[in-house]
Formats: structure tokens, C-alpha cells, sequence
């Protein structure tokens, strides 16, 4: 932008932001999707038609030259647009999107204005950070080795729980949402070796908590001729390696604008055996419900799954050690079945 300060420029934005400073001056802060752009306009710019009725969110483009501001002006970037002309693309609602949703507004009416609510500073950014993190795994993936599939969403065959199958009828013939694309990895091993995707999962789970969604982008990869702790470790290694990346990433003052509490995970993670979970879960007076007198989690219950996440987010939030179950209560199911004695 500064390259071009000593020319007349053309810039295309939806109104970001608007302060208007009696009858002859108007500040609009202009997003574009890659950045913001404060622009000045001044007399009859700021007393047309348009002017009057503009509100936030509305489309415009201005032209102008691009000015330095000065060390007690506050301006995105250091400097701004002196506009000599500009044209509204299309107006928004009367009362621009606050009219619609804002956020205090109740968590319902934010889902179904989405459209609306990702354009906000704060959700946007995580957009932003979702992107790269996923480039980060491919990254990662690629610099060791692995091969990406682009696994199929309608599937013939379930992968986890019955229970959590998202049916439909494809052409009269029964099919499922894929809740995870695992077997389909497995399935190009003897051909490609180390293998990876990023794709869609589904999970028909009427529950709320950060455990259920009905739909999210799942990390997977597939490994040949690999020991189970040779496994943990590359776990250990892909989770530490993203991280390192983006530390070392210009996205790093974004993640903590995001999470300015982030800490970056230590190694080596502890490595707990089921087992040992249980145990800390019971020392630590961790039981399933909330109640003093609720049960405590017991040794090969059916929702293993569940108390070891317990086990783990508890370690993780209580300690400084990151936590992986080196075994399960339920090893004998016939796609974990593996080999522990090296573990």
C-alpha cells in the first residue's frame, strides 16, 4: 500500500466501521478480507444521498491517494485513504448488521446470522488460523514422507459406533456419512505407504459438549510397519511439530490474539497406561458426575473412552504435562489390536 501513497487508487470494501464528525467529515474504516483501510472523506463527499443512508456493512468503492498519518493520528497500518470520489455497490439494511445480530445477542440467533457474525474481527481471525493450521499438518506430512487421499464422504461402512450414523438412501441403495476415514487410509497402505487426509467426519450424537459435533474436519493419518510406541511417538512428534511451526510462523501474534494464554506443549509427553489413568483419576477424586457421592470411573467400564479424556484434560489443565494412554481397556476390539510388549 505504501508503495502506491503518490497515487490515485482504487479500493473496493465493505464499511468495516463509520464515524461521522459533523456535516462535513465522514471516517470509514473499509475490510476487504485482506486488511482494513481507514478512509477520510470530506464537504459534499460526506452529504450525498448515499451518505446519509450508508451503513455498516454496505459496499462501496472509493478512489484516492493514500496519506501518512502522523504520530498522534490513529490509523490501521499507519496511514490512510483521502477519498475523491466514491460509489456505493450496494447498501445494507437499515442499521447495518447490529439491526440483524450483535454480540450479546443470544447464541441461537449468532448460529443462524453465521453469515453475518464470521464477518466480525474475532471470528474472522480464527478463520485466518484454521487455514494455516491446516497447511501447517499438510506441512508437516509432507516434509515426512506421507502421501495425501481424498477419502469419499458417502460410504458403505461404518467406522466407529453404530449408534452415531448419519443413514441416508443414495440411488436405493443404503449409505452413510463417513465418521471417519480410517479404513479407507488403511486400504491404500500396500500401495502408497504413509498416508494422510483432512477431510470431513460426521457423528449423529444428540449430546453438547466439546467431545459431539455433528460435522468437523478430522486430521487422520496411517502408518505401515510401525510398533505401537512407535506410534505414540509420531503422534507426539505431529502435534509438537505444528506447533513449532506455527511459533515460528508469522501467525504467531495472531494465535495469541486469539489465545493469549497459549503455552506451547512440552516434551516428552507423560505416557500413562490405562490402568495408571484410572488410578489417577481416583487419587485425584475425578468421578463421573459433579456430586461428592457420585461413582468413581472403574477398570474396564464401556465408557473407557470417556473417562480417559477426563484423565488426560485433567493431567493437561492441572499440571504442566501432556498425557498419552500408552494401552485400553478394550484392546481386543478388532481394528486396536496391536502389540503393547515394546510399549
Amino acid at each position: 500500500m505504501l508503495s502506491v501513497k503518490s497515487e490515485r487508487i482504487q479500493v473496493h470494501g465493505w464499511v468495516h466501521d463509520i464515524k461521522r464528525k459533523g456535516k462535513n467529515l465522514m471516517i470509514l474504516v473499509l475490510r476487504d478480507g485482506t486488511g482494513f483501510l481507514q478512509c477520510v472523506l470530506n464537504g459534499v463527499l460526506c452529504q450525498t444521498y448515499d451518505a446519509l443512508k450508508l451503513n455498516v456493512e454496505a459496499t462501496v468503492t472509493v478512489y484516492g491517494v493514500i496519506k501518512i498519518v502522523s504520530e498522534d493520528q490513529h490509523a490501521t497500518g499507519g496511514h490512510e485513504l483521502i477519498v475523491d470520489y466514491w460509489t456505493v455497490i450496494g447498501h445494507s439494511p437499515s442499521g447495518g448488521a447490529a439491526a440483524v445480530v450483535t454480540p450479546q445477542s443470544e447464541v441461537d440467533l449468532q448460529l443462524k446470522q453465521r453469515h453475518l457474525v464470521l464477518r466480525w474481527e474475532d471470528h474472522s481471525k480464527v478463520i485466518r488460523m484454521r487455514s494455516f493450521i491446516a497447511k501447517l499438518f499438510r506441512d508437516h506430512f509432507f516434509d515426512n514422507g506421507y502421501t495425501e487421499i481424498f477419502p469419499p464422504t458417502l460410504v458403505k461402512t461404518q467406522s466407529e459406533d453404530g449408534s452415531t450414523l448419519f443413514a441416508m438412501d443414495y440411488f436405493g441403495e443404503p449409505a452413510l456419512l463417513t465418521q471417519a476415514s480410517q479404513l479407507y487410509l488403511e486400504t491404500v497402505l500396500p500401495a502408497i505407504g504413509d498416508c494422510f487426509c483432512i477431510a470431513q467426519s460426521y457423528r449423529a450424537e444428540k449430546k453438547h459438549t466439546r467431545r459431539h459435533i455433528a460435522e468437523y474436519s478430522h486430521v487422520e493419518a496411517e502408518c505401515v510397519f510401525i510398533s505401537f510406541s512407535e506410534l505414540m511417538d509420531r503422534i507426539e512428534f505431529v502435534i509438537c511439530d505444528v506447533v513449532d511451526r506455527l511459533l515460528n510462523s508469522p501467525f504467531k501474534d495472531l494465535l495469541y490474539e486469539i489465545n493469549p494464554d497459549f503455552k506451547p506443549l512440552k516434551r516428552p509427553f507423560r505416557r500413562m497406561t490405562y490402568a495408571e489413568a484410572i488410578m489417577w483419576l481416583k487419587e485425584h477424586n475425578i468421578r463421573k458426575g459433579d456430586s461428592e457421592d457420585a461413582p468413581f470411573y472403574e477398570f474396564g467400564e464401556q465408557s473407557w473412552n470417556l473417562h480417559i479424556d477426563d484423565s488426560c484434560s485433567t493431567i493437561n489443565e492441572n499440571s504442566d504435562e501432556s498425557v498419552l494412554i500408552s494401552d485400553s481397556a478394550e484392546s481386543d476390539r478388532e481394528w486396536e489390536v496391536v502389540d503393547h510388549r515394546d510399549s
